[in-house]
């Protein structure tokens, strides 16, 4: 048999992105460097920064499949969901 360590690596990670979801972050591009700061204080999750098209200031997070969305003003709502 061979021994495969990276596959037990694989394995676990797709367990627990399936159990607690992919996180997307869509965010005005201005707002890159506090996100960037606030994750530094994050527990280690995967998350995808997308740019907000718009020119509005708001932020929105969708987690999981089928996503659950979450919209707030400022980042300091989202951040506390992912403490969580």
């Amino acid at each position: 048999t061979q021994k495969v360590p990276e596959g037990v690596c694989h394995a676990l990670n797709a367990i627990s992105e399936d159990a607690v979801g992919i996180i997307s972050l869509i965010t005005p591009k201005n707002q890159y460097d506090e996100i960037y700061r606030r994750l530094l204080d994050s527990p280690p999750r995967q998350i995808f920064l997308n740019p907000r098209n718009k020119l509005v200031p708001s932020f929105e997070m969708r987690v999981g499949s089928p996503s659950t969305e979450i919209k707030s003003d400022g980042i300091e709502n989202l951040f506390d969901f992912l403490k969580k």
